[in-house]
This record gives structure tokens, C-alpha cells and sequence, in this order.
């Protein structure tokens, strides 16, 4: 390896470590900007002041989706429905990111597996 791959793998790093953090920061909600009259209140030209409407923040969406085909690859002693026995995952149920890992973190305890994924 020369010092040419190093900089290339070191400018990628460093772009993918920036661009990693700008979903986050377009979720972060900008700060309210103090008002110098209450609402409801009258101001010189005789106009009332209408308060502005409360935004709350909204989290990420959940994508949810529905479980259309199951599959076990590379068991070797252990058939794919008995695989599938030690998660709750089961044909047309709806997921989440979180079913999938607690899935996998079900598969993990049941000690029966060295590599799952």
C-alpha cells in the first residue's frame, strides 16, 4: 500500500463520519425566537397579536411492513421451523427495525447458534 491509498481511505472515512450526522441534524428543531409582546396583546397600530401555533416535535417515523416469505439458510442440523420457533416472527405479521433485532437477540439466548445474522 503507498501513502496515496491511505489518504483515500482516510478522505472517505472522514466523509461518511460527516454524512453520517446530517440526518440527525435535519431532525433537531429550530429554536423558538423570543417575542417581545405577549399574545393576545395589542400593539401600537391597534393590531392584536395572534399567538403562534405550537408545533410539537414528531420522532422518526416507524416503518412498518408486513412479513411476506421466512427463510433459514445454512442450518445444519436443526430444521428451518424450529429456527423460526425461537423468534416471534411468523408469515404476514407486521415488523419494525426493533422486531428484526429482537429476533435476532432471541436466536443469540437460545445458544443452539454460532453465526446469525
Amino acid at each position: 500500500m503507498n501513502g496515496y491509498d491511505f489518504a483515500r481511505k482516510g478522505a472517505l472515512l472522514l466523509a461518511g463520519t460527516i454524512l453520517s450526522g446530517v440526518p440527525a441534524f435535519a431532525q433537531t428543531a429550530p429554536a423558538a425566537s423570543p417575542s417581545t409582546a405577549p399574545a393576545g396583546t395589542v400593539t401600537r397600530n391597534g393590531a392584536t397579536r395572534v399567538a403562534p401555533p405550537v408545533v410539537t416535535p414528531v420522532g422518526a417515523p416507524v416503518s412498518v411492513r408486513t412479513i411476506k416469505t421466512l427463510r433459514v439458510e445454512g442450518s445444519q442440523r436443526i430444521e428451518g421451523e424450529t429456527v423460526l420457533s425461537y423468534t416471534k416472527l411468523r408469515v404476514g405479521i407486521p415488523y419494525t427495525a426493533e422486531t428484526l433485532d429482537q429476533a435476532l437477540k432471541d436466536l443469540q439466548a437460545s445458544d443452539l447458534f454460532a453465526d446469525y445474522s
